[in-house]
């Protein structure tokens, strides 16, 4: 890899996307979603636009002065095909057959499944609901096509024949793995684990021929084993292998700097490391919730929690007390919450969803919460009907109201008020 990746063009999304991947003919890119599905686009090349001849005076203007950072204009646009369903939990991982045009599908439940990548809505080839015992990670697919190798939080690399989706040979690992692939010759699997140590495995043996270290991909957070490996390929005929992930920081919701390393496959020894984008990259989960009292709405909800600490929160039953839910299922207490109250002017939308007229008074609540850590595990902002809600403060202290701000402890109650 002699150049840094350069972007080319932004798709947005309507959906978070956990992975993506191009067919080998290039036609189709598939993404697996958190909502259970597999997204496709069809890849169509874009139609070049006619020049037209300029007047003379009109080519000798200076070029734009930022036209040296002008991103390249991208050859291709998507066009969107119907979504592949059938899938239990978030398809963390795809992966394409190198010759027929089929599509390897994995999910957080530890489904394995086989569907051709055509068609508005094909039928699976075969499945496995249960490949693994937890999440699938990776799929990795041989050369040749034949066999596939996945790897999960069960602490299991597994071999499948992928024909037929059976069982070819396991390994039991002493940690969670995170990333496995090939090597080009298709007797050996490469993996890594949660210590960033990248392993090189006989899987017909069930022997482990070798290991080297990958170290900026794991950190130690507050007794926490944090891994930030994500995927393993090779370059130049299998003589450099790449591996990328993030340099983690911190535990809980997994924040750290994109990281691209390069390996010579037969010494081991590092070769190259390229970071890319900044600490602040992560996933949330996006939870709007309406209110109501005696029938009618009382208030909009909109909370953002870190999906890397709380994996499965959009599985769960969210409809009574989210707090309540962290804690039972997640073992996470909120310990400290910020708040700014201000009355603010109902917009159209807002208004439409609370039953209330445009310019109406709301109670805007904008809401930071942290753990005992001081780690922050919810950002939210409320806005409650301000004439249907009425707010009770109790504040304790040694001296009542005159206690050092260090005695107080304060509760806000907010309470519907009958309309």
């Amino acid at each position: 890899m002699n150049a840094e990746p350069k972007e080319l063009k932004t798709f947005p999304s309507d959906r978070q996307l956990l992975s993506a991947r191009f067919s080998p003919c290039g036609a189709v890119l598939a993404s697996g979603a958190m909502d259970r599905v597999v997204m496709r686009w069809s890849v169509v090349e874009k139609k070049k636009t006619e020049e037209v001849a300029l007047p003379d005076d009109s080519a000798k203007k200076p070029a734009p002065k930022n036209a040296k950072n002008a991103k390249p204009e991208s050859p291709v646009e998507l066009v969107p095909l119907p979504p592949l369903g059938g899938f239990n939990g978030w398809v963390q991982s795809i992966a394409f057959h190198p010759t027929d045009k089929l599509l390897f599908v994995s999910d957080s439940w530890g489904k394995l499944a086989c569907t051709p990548y055509e068609g508005d809505a094909p039928k699976p080839h075969w499945e496995n609901a249960a490949a693994h015992t937890a999440a699938i990670r990776r799929i990795a697919v041989s050369t040749d096509g034949k066999l596939i190798a996945t790897c999960g939080a069960d602490q299991f690399v597994r071999v499948w024949n992928s024909a037929d989706g059976k069982p070819v040979a396991k390994h039991e690992h002493t940690s969670d793995v995170f990333a496995l692939t090939f090597t080009p010759d298709g007797t050996q699997i490469v993996f890594g684990d949660l210590f960033a140590k990248i392993s090189v495995l006989d899987f017909k043996a069930d022997k482990i021929v070798r290991q080297f270290e990958a170290a900026p991909f794991y950190t130690l957070s507050r007794m926490q084993d944090v891994a930030g490996l994500r995927t393993l390929m090779f370059l130049d005929g299998g003589r450099t292998l790449l591996a990328a992930g993030c340099n983690p920081e911190g535990g809980g919701f997994v924040q750290g700097i994109p990281v691209l390393m390069e390996f010579d496959f037969t010494t081991g020894k590092q070769s190259r490391e390229v970071r890319l984008g900044t600490t602040k990259e992560g996933f949330v989960h996006d939870v709007v919730r309406i209110r109501l009292a005696d029938g009618a709405p009382i208030s909009l909800e909109h909370a953002r929690f870190p999906a890397g600490r709380f994996p499965d929160l959009l599985e769960q039953s969210l409809g009574g007390s989210i707090y309540e839910l962290l804690a039972r299922r997640y073992g996470v207490d909120p310990a400290e919450a910020e708040e700014r109250i201000e009355v603010i002017e109902a917009s159209h939308d807002e208004a439409a969803v609370l039953g209330t007229a445009t310019g109406s008074a709301l109670l805007s609540i904008t809401r930071t919460t942290r753990d005992d850590g001081g780690v922050p595990i919810e950002f939210s902002h409320d806005l409650f009907r301000a004439d249907r809600t009425v707010i009770t403060v109790r504040t304790r202290g040694n001296q009542g109201t005159a206690g050092t701000a260090r005695a107080r402890g304060r509760r806000i109650e907010l309470r519907a008020r009958s309309s």
